[in-house]
């Protein structure tokens, strides 16, 4: 599940549930978790990387480690793929990232993340204008 890649768009029906394409289904399993994520998104975990997530949040010893413990772990939630391919969004995931009916599935190597996909689309448009990736890129000797 290291390798997830690409964007996907799906919508939300009235009881907070979308389908997950087949072929992230294949990579994820038979359930999912997830919590808020960054810049108003969703984060979405395999079992398998969840408990990696889990593992290096309990780690952290900084003066912030309970409130990061409460924000990713007390805002999480566990959601089986349904037989259609669905996961149930709990509603306050749902209003935490702004969801109410056009979602973009975002895969980012070893996670997924779910965004409005107003906000998906103005985050894309802010990358494109930003001089600072091209700077990252040159950083790591990617002269693209």
């Amino acid at each position: 599940m290291d390798n997830l890649i690409g964007n996907y768009q799906h919508t939300l029906d009235a009881k907070g549930r979308m389908f997950l394409p087949s072929k992230l289904r294949t990579e994820i399993g038979d359930s999912v978790y997830m919590t808020r994520g960054l810049d108003h998104c969703i984060f979405l975990f395999s079992e398998e990387q969840w408990k990696v997530f889990y593992e290096k949040i309990q780690s952290i010893t900084t003066y912030n480690a309970r409130d990061l413990q409460r924000f990713f772990f007390g805002n999480a939630a566990q959601s089986p793929i349904d037989a259609q391919g669905r996961i149930a969004v709990p509603q306050g995931l749902r209003d935490f990232a702004g969801l109410q009916k056009d979602v973009t599935v975002v895969g980012v190597s070893g996670k997924l993340e779910l965004w409005d996909t107003d906000k998906w689309n103005a985050f894309n448009l802010k990358m494109e204008s930003d001089e600072s990736v091209e700077a990252a890129l040159r950083a790591i000797d990617l002269n693209i």
